[in-house]
């Protein structure tokens, strides 16, 4: 599959970084939020 479409691993690969970056941003969000609201 990767010999195929060697574009794959690194599409898999942004993907997997921009969930992470994702749930980053909105853990920081939730973190704010909490922060104003005290």
């Amino acid at each position: 599959m990767l010999i195929q479409n060697p574009g794959a691993h690194g599409y898999e690969l942004l993907a997997l970084m921009e969930k992470r970056h994702y749930k980053y941003i909105v853990n920081f969000t939730k973190g704010s939020f909490y922060y104003n609201l005290q």
